[in-house]
């Protein structure tokens, strides 16, 4: 177990905190967790200086703090030297690699969901009622499903039940959370997409082992 002094600010359910709790458990990254409500509520002086907006979940570290999964992450990687093949330390190709999967479902992936998410964000009795979507609900699913489609060629091409082939990655972890959030809020069935499906069974079993 790396033991470090590392004060977590977090906002519970999220899925961005999901995301983080789930690395930190895997890569063995002890930390003090602390529950706030809002983006701007209880952050100390101390951590918002090094922030250009409010951003949880975010971390305090020997007097430094940094706020957002991937840089929380990519600082404790370096600060702690960690070689693991999951985001490595000592592998600059491997993490380049990682980086632009990262990047794809930060800017691709995930942004093509957005708006299905917002509209979930304003009324999400709207996508409770059984059998009904209206025109505008419907292209949004529409825009969801070519995005996941999308996902399915990266995992058919790449082979393995990872997106790098046989050895999980911080990338991997990514791309579960953003496929979670949505199956979770629309229901949508993976069924139809098997290269997803195994991929998603893959990682949310090292995910219940963490």
């Amino acid at each position: 177990t790396i033991t470090m002094s590392v004060d977590l600010y977090y906002i519970p359910d999220s899925y961005d905190t999901q995301l983080l709790l789930s690395v930190l458990e895997y890569l063995k990254i002890e930390y003090k967790p602390i529950a706030v409500e809002y983006e701007e509520d209880k952050l100390p002086e101390e951590l918002s200086r090094y922030m250009v907006t409010p951003k949880l979940p975010a971390i305090m570290h020997e007097g430094f703090g940094v706020g957002g999964v991937k840089p929380i992450i990519r600082y404790l990687v370096q600060d702690k030297d960690i070689k693991d093949q999951f985001y490595p330390n000592d592998d600059l190709k491997k993490r380049s690699s990682i980086d632009a999967y990262i990047e794809h479902d930060q800017m691709v992936y995930r942004f093509n969901f957005i708006p299905l998410l917002k509209a979930y964000e304003k009324d999400s009795k709207i996508f409770k009622r059984d059998g009904f979507r209206s025109d505008e609900i419907q292209e949004l699913y529409d825009k969801a499903n070519t995005s996941l489609d999308v996902f399915t060629e990266i995992l058919y091409r790449n082979e393995g039940d990872f997106i790098l082939g046989d050895q999980v990655t911080l990338a991997d972890f990514c791309y579960f959370y953003t496929t979670k959030e949505v199956i979770d809020k629309f229901k949508i069935d993976l069924g139809k997409y098997e290269e997803i499906q195994r991929f998603y069974s893959s990682v949310e079993n090292l995910v219940k082992e963490s």
